[in-house]
């Protein structure tokens, strides 16, 4: 699972959600949901603009988690069956 960590970064920059839609262009409803994590999708623009304006790279904003009831591994050896 890819989780969005924006709260955490504006929070350490102390920054308002507001200002950085003012500073980036980005709607202020894009910004929402990316700080309460409950984006399903962002476009590469938006991730760029983010990155820019809050010097950051894409690593500190976006953080992959291990599931732990997520889909088979698709590491396991051929002709092992789970």
């Amino acid at each position: 699972m890819i989780s969005c960590r924006l709260s955490t970064v504006l929070g350490a920059r102390r920054l308002s959600q507001a200002r950085l839609a003012r500073v980036t262009g980005i709607h202020r409803d894009i910004i929402r949901r990316l700080y309460y994590d409950e984006w399903t999708m962002i476009r590469r623009v938006v991730l760029d603009r983010l990155c820019q304006a809050l010097q950051v790279p894409v690593d500190e904003l976006l953080v992959w988690h291990e599931e732990e009831h997520g889909p088979d591994n698709l590491h396991e050896p051929a002709g092992r069956t789970p």
